[in-house]
């Protein structure tokens, strides 16, 4: 019964663990994907991309990690940064972690402007 409660408790662990990661970069992947792509509007998106950046460097994969330090690099360089790579190495993850089959690249991003 010890052996049987202990393996229990252990993949609950995991899986809550587990369950934490993906909401975390699933909702980094959505303000990262919000804040792409979008040119010449007025869109305060700071913040969003600061909070994005910061679970990716929580929760994120050592390559992920690598990439968003690229980025924050350029940002303080004041250099143009492209965060698509990043955008579609997160869904590759998500998609892999949730056990879905792997998607066609590149993200297609629809944008609609007034």
């Amino acid at each position: 019964w010890i052996v049987a409660h202990r393996l229990t408790a252990s993949r609950e662990r995991a899986g809550k663990r587990r369950e934490l990661i993906v909401t975390y970069l699933i909702e980094a992947y959505r303000r990262l994907e919000k804040a792409s792509e979008r040119h010449n509007e007025k869109v305060d998106m700071d913040a969003e991309l600061e909070s994005a950046f910061a679970d990716i460097q929580l929760f994120g994969t050592v390559r992920q990690l690598e990439m968003t330090k690229g980025i924050i690099a350029d940002f303080e360089n004041e250099e143009v940064s492209n965060i698509s790579d990043l955008i579609e190495d997160l869904r590759g993850t998500l998609r892999e972690e949730l056990q879905l089959e792997k998607a066609p690249s590149p993200i297609r991003q629809l944008r609609i402007r007034s």
